[in-house]
């Protein structure tokens, strides 16, 4: 809708103008929406943890495919946990008085913090997996996560210097 266009008369221009069954549409279709990005995000968390349990065979055993899809699950909110005991840290780098690539590099760090912990949190607290040693797989996912935000930086600087904006 354009900004200089203004709204007919009949035309609803907002939540509150409209009746109850398009509320529900609207609702049941943002709620359809959310639900579809956080099975994607699910499912790339899954598609991780089966290259972490590919890679780390021998540490890791599973009661069976419902224990690794509960630790995609267990994913976000470990991860949520791990970002509160990094936050501090992230925190007090902020309100320092670094300069620009430090603050980017303690940032960095911190980010490699919570997706370590937030390893840790997901073999340790997923029913049905064992872990022989979780600091090894926790590594190996923090590398993985690392190497898919050098991927991505790189492919958005790349778009960027070419003038694509994509």
């Amino acid at each position: 809708m354009s900004e200089d266009r203004q709204p007919a008369d009949d035309e609803p221009s907002g939540w509150t103008e409209m009746s109850a069954g398009q509320r529900a549409l609207a609702v049941l279709g943002i709620t359809g929406l959310g639900l579809g990005v956080a099975a994607v995000v699910t499912l790339f968390l899954l598609l991780g943890i089966l290259v972490i349990t590919v890679v780390c065979g021998p540490l890791i055993e599973s009661d069976g495919p419902s224990s690794l899809v509960w630790a995609a699950v267990l994913a976000l909110p470990c991860g949520v946990l791990g970002s509160l005991f990094v936050c501090p840290v992230r925190l007090l780098a902020q309100v320092s008085g670094l300069s620009g690539p430090a603050k980017r590099v303690v940032s960095a760090v911190c980010s490699l913090a919570t997706t370590f912990v937030a390893a840790m949190l997901v073999a340790d607290l997923t029913p049905g997996l064992h872990v022989t040693r979780s600091w090894i797989p926790a590594l190996m996912a923090t590398v993985l996560v690392a190497g898919v935000n050098i991927v991505l930086e790189w492919r958005a600087n790349r778009g960027k210097r070419r003038g694509d904006g994509a």
